[in-house]
Formats: C-alpha cells, structure tokens, sequence
C-alpha cells in the first residue's frame, strides 16, 4: 500500500510524531517550538519563514522508505534553503553528535579484547576524520556559490561522491566488527545493544543526508 506523503495541509503534529527519534534534523530546518499542534505544515512555515516545499522534501525523505525522490528534486524549493540546512547540519553533526557517539562507543568497550578496543577505535576516528574532510570540502562548494552563484565544477562534486563510498565503507566495517565481537545475545547490558543500534541508525541517517545533499549538489552543477 503506498504511503500518504506530508503536504502543506498536514498537521504539524503528524509530522513531528512520525519523526521524534530525529527531532535534532527537524530542528534544523528551522522550526521552533512554540507552533500551535493544530495548524498545518504550511501555516508554521509561513509563520516561522521557513520554506515550506522544502520543509515537505526533507521530512518526506526521511519518513517514507517509498518516497521518490527523483520525481521531487526538480527545484521547486530555494536552493539557499537547502544549503542552509545542509550547512547546519554538519555543523550540527561536528559540534555535538561527533562527542556523543564518542561517549556511547566508550560504553561497548568493556565488552572487547584489546586487539578488538583498537580495531574498532581506529575505524572510529578514522570515519571522523574522513566526515571532518569530507565536509570542509562541502562548505568550500557552498562558499564559492554563495561568492559567485555560477555552476560548480563537476570534478569536485565527483570528489564528493567518492568521499561518501569512503565513509560508507568505513561505517559498515565499523559495523561488522562490533556485531562479530559482540552477538546480540552476549549484551551484558543495554549500553551495548544501544551502541550497536546508535551505529546502524547512523548509517540509514547518513544514506538520507546524502539523498538531499547529492540532489543539492547536482542543481549545483547546473
């Protein structure tokens, strides 16, 4: 059965229940709270300036699996919005979401040898450095847009791919270690079975970001 996708005339409230696990992300687009539960979509964006075509793209995104981006990527919203959004995303993600997957993975360590402890450590900061370059280059793109609003060379964007299956690669490697070290029923607490799921949600999260930001950076390439 195909889902019923947000429209301007969903209530905020459906929309902010059905993604409460990734309130942070809601955030960002720059809603606040405060709104009145019984409005729709469309009123609190245009209360809080917000754009709501693109509010709907991300949410939309993230809270349908059959959601077909292709045929919604054709720029109906501001391409600043989405770049804003990008922009506060990874500062986001850097600031507060690097330290706290930092303290939950201390959390599973207990549980490793010490040949494992640095197997895994080493995958870690290895994927923080790979997000750290990778967005240094996003912003360097949206930068020279913001200067000169002209098409990106498609080289870079190229890069930006590449640095994706790198991170990707990374994560899933973390991934497998932790679940051939630790076998789900050998958690010695819930700390470990969160760590394990912190992982896995991070990656859906990160193939979602790469849906927005990849239509993003094609408008880009003009």
């Amino acid at each position: 059965m195909k889902n019923i996708y947000y429209t301007p005339a969903t209530l905020i409230s459906d929309v902010m229940k059905d993604n409460f696990r990734r309130q942070d992300s809601l955030d960002l687009l720059g809603i606040t709270p405060g709104y009145n539960n019984c409005s729709s979509v469309k009123e609190v964006c245009d209360a809080q300036g917000v754009d709501c075509d693109f509010f709907l793209y991300v949410t939309n995104v993230y809270t349908f699996e059959d959601y077909d981006l292709e045929s919604n990527i054709s720029g109906v919203y501001p391409l600043e919005s989405a770049i804003d959004y990008i922009t506060r995303a990874h500062d986001f993600f850097l600031r507060l979401h690097v330290n706290d997957i930092r303290q939950n993975f201390e959390k599973v360590l207990p549980a490793l040898d010490e040949e494992a402890k640095d197997i895994a450590a080493e995958l870690l900061e290895r994927m923080f450095d790979q997000f750290r370059e990778h967005i240094d280059d996003i912003n360097r793109i949206f930068d020279q847009h913001r200067q000169s609003p002209v098409s990106v060379n498609s080289v870079q964007v190229v890069r930006i791919f590449g640095q994706e299956r790198e991170i990707s690669a990374t994560l899933d490697a973390l991934i497998l270690h932790l679940s051939e070290q630790i076998l789900p029923d050998e958690f010695k607490d819930a700390a470990e079975h969160q760590v394990c799921y912190l992982f896995q949600f991070l990656r859906k999260d990160m193939i979602l970001h790469e849906m927005i930001k990849n239509a993003t950076l094609k408008r880009l390439i003009g």
